[in-house]
């Protein structure tokens, strides 16, 4: 885990590396109650966590997977368009100069072209970039919202993910949590201003798409509910009553872990006919079409 206080804008970041990192944190002493009050918690149903209680959120992110949100992911490919990227594979072609001699093309009267070598064919748009795409999922939310809600952000981002990598396009995905007024800043209980942001690494640029921790880790509420309050009780601040408030991502308190790379937020999509909108959108900005 690493914490950083952003300078200027009265803000913190807190990045873990992986999943583990998250499972493994300690609550600050000063929240212990609050921590307890959470867990112990009688009343919040399925519609809450998204499965039958923190036990089984706990089983499906750290142990065996969640298998229901991966069949629900991929009904849901079938409804969500996927988009037709831009390619970034190489491609063989042949030319005087190359990496590798073809003698069959110069026993075929071809020795202008008999040097084998590939290239990359690449428009210029918001994906020619190295190859390398970020993607941002916002999975924090508030009370009011419901289970299948929180469902769709990651569905989204599942879908991008594989269409990225399909074109030839190396991804990272971070779930980012960012909240405000959680700190308690004097004993009348008033929040203080300060925002804080959580980002864990779901997938980084050279490991594999795990569909299994990708849906649990972006699409199912009980991981922000159990490891994102975790999170932000684990900081050395007395946190308020209800952990703040969610709110939009502000893309530079990540700037330290995009490394300039071409980035898409997803954030704030509670509905299928919100999922298929920002599909749109999204392939028009990744094409370039919305120039």
């Amino acid at each position: 885990m690493e914490m950083v206080d952003i300078e200027g804008n009265n803000s913190t970041l807190l990045y873990f590396e992986n999943l583990s990192e998250l499972a493994n944190l300690s609550v600050h002493p000063l929240n212990a109650e609050e921590w307890e009050s959470q867990v112990n918690a009688k009343h919040r149903s399925r519609d809450w966590w998204g499965m039958d209680g923190i036990a089984e959120v706990r089983k499906a992110c750290e142990l065996f997977g969640w298998e229901e949100g991966v069949n629900k992911g991929m009904a849901a490919f079938s409804e969500l368009k996927a988009p037709q990227l831009p390619s970034f594979k190489r491609h063989r072609c042949y030319r005087s100069t190359g990496h590798t001699f073809d003698m069959q093309r110069l026993y075929s009267g071809k020795p202008e072209k008999a040097w084998r070598s590939s290239k990359r064919e690449q428009s210029e748009n918001k994906l020619a970039h190295r190859g390398l795409v970020n993607i941002v999922v916002n999975i924090a939310a508030n009370c009011g919202v419901s289970a299948d809600q929180f469902f769709w952000r990651g569905a989204l981002a599942m879908l991008y993910a594989k269409a990225l990598m399909e074109s030839g396009r190396r991804v990272r995905i971070l779930a980012v949590m960012p909240v405000d007024g959680w700190v308690e800043s004097n004993p009348n209980n008033k929040r203080g201003s300060k925002h804080l942001m959580i980002a864990v690494e779901v997938k980084a640029f050279g490991q594999s798409l795990n569909m299994q921790q990708m849906f649990s880790m972006t699409a199912l509420s009980g991981f922000f509910r159990y490891y994102g309050f975790k999170a932000i009780l684990s900081t050395p601040f007395k946190v308020g009553d209800g952990l703040g408030h969610s709110v939009s991502v502000v893309e530079e308190i990540l700037h330290p872990l995009l490394d300039e790379n071409p980035t898409l937020v997803i954030e704030n999509i509670w509905t299928k006919e919100a999922a298929l909108a920002k599909t749109v959108e999204f392939t028009k900005e990744l094409t370039g079409e919305a120039e």
